[in-house]
């Protein structure tokens, strides 16, 4: 027996508090801390109890204190003091009323021997059946591995290859593919490198599930753009970029006007179909869909209502000024031309027709010139002639 004294207590030596669910984590702390003072004889009776008292001399009967018991009940007070303040307020009592750390070790064994063996099956069941969820693949894997200490631990070790397949078992589906390739691996893979690669193809996950989006909402937006210009460049809108536009077709704005309407449910919101699964695009509140200007709706802009005028377009719900305008559901709409197909401008200096109302205005041709129909008729057959009007 040393005639010196360790010194020993919990904040230092024991700093995990022992509670009924940590036994076997507290238990390798304990053993370790005494292992390495050379201490672990006074819990597990491998150095047991000198006698209390001595005799005095080899010839007398009297007795005096041992001093070898003396440093060794020192010595094991401090153990036992160490072990009650590293055990929760509700373990304490269990071990209150001992007198040696021994006995409260025995007492401790008692606890928590039987809640060990069924805490292992415990373990194994969580093992079996963990998925992952919503945890992160560090979360997960730290989780899995504490587990697996925790069986070896209380003598009941896991193999690394059956904790890398419980681990591949409950991932999750979006880890199919890689998982689906480490199993057909011939080499086994360690817990290390298998916490790397999943970390890794979860990061390019995430940046997969980012760059989507971004594309949704570019694409809407470039769409939406290529969708207003083409309203006034393709070959039905020409007519829109001028007021005073000779190549005017009725039914191309026939075509703009009587398109669904449904797109503009009131004069402050805009809805489009079929955006359910869309990225939403902040847009203005007013939006003008013929002149492509925010501030007004369609039905208040000042430009289609004189272009309609001005063409004398009929519509079932005229265009309102501004200072009338009021919501509505239908903008407009317009009914097919009852008047003959007009001719597109082909950039003659005159032109004829057989019916004035179809000009903006004419006047009476006084050339020498004359006109031959393909019938033989004319004026120089003897026909009358009258008189022809010059298209201006």
């Amino acid at each position: 027996m040393a005639n010196s004294i360790i010194l020993f207590n919990a904040p230092s030596h024991l700093p995990t508090k022992l509670t009924y669910t940590n036994f076997t984590v507290w238990r390798t702390q304990l053993y370790s801390g005494l292992i390495g003072h050379n201490l672990l004889g006074f819990i597990d009776g491998s150095i047991s109890p000198p006698p209390q008292t001595i005799p005095a001399s080899s010839t007398s009967t009297e007795k005096i204190p041992n001093p070898d018991y003396v440093i060794w009940h020192r010595q094991d007070q401090l153990i036992l003091n160490a072990m009650l303040g590293s055990c929760i307020d509700t373990i304490q009592p269990h071990i209150s009323t001992v007198s040696s750390s021994k006995e409260a070790w025995e007492r401790l064994i008692i606890l928590f021997a039987n809640k060990s063996r069924s805490r292992v099956m415990s373990l194994k069941e969580r093992l079996l059946n963990n998925p992952r969820g919503n945890r992160s693949i560090p979360e997960y894997l730290q989780q899995m591995r504490a587990i697996a200490d925790d069986l070896a631990l209380v003598d009941n070790p896991i193999y690394e290859d059956d904790l890398v397949l419980y681990i591949l078992a409950g991932i999750g589906p979006e880890f199919k593919e890689i998982a689906a390739a480490l199993r057909a691996r011939e080499t086994p893979i360690s817990f290390d490198e298998l916490y790397d690669k999943l970390g890794d193809y979860e990061l390019q996950l995430k940046k997969d599930d980012l760059t989507p989006s971004l594309s949704i909402t570019t694409a809407n937006y470039s769409r939406r753009q290529h969708r207003l210009q083409s309203q006034h460049s393709s070959p039905h809108g020409n007519a829109s970029s001028g007021r005073h536009s000779e190549n005017f077709t009725p039914r191309s704005h026939e075509s703009f006007l009587s398109r669904p309407t449904t797109h503009l449910t009131n004069r402050n919101n805009w809805s489009r179909p079929n955006t359910q699964h869309r990225a939403s695009i902040p847009r203005p509140s007013l939006y003008c869909r013929f002149c492509d200007r925010a501030g007004h709706a369609t039905n208040e802009c000042r430009k289609l209502a004189r272009f309609l005028r001005e063409n004398d377009v009929q519509t079932i719900h005229p265009v309102q000024s501004p200072q009338l305008a009021t919501p509505t559901v239908n903008v407009t709409s317009l009914n097919r031309p009852t008047s003959p197909p007009w001719l597109f401008d082909t950039g003659a200096s005159h032109h004829v027709t057989s019916d004035t109302t179809n000009l903006h205005s004419y006047s009476d041709y006084g050339g020498p010139d004359e006109i031959h129909i393909s019938d033989g008729s004319g004026s120089e057959h003897g026909g009358a002639t009258s008189s022809r009007e010059e298209c201006k």
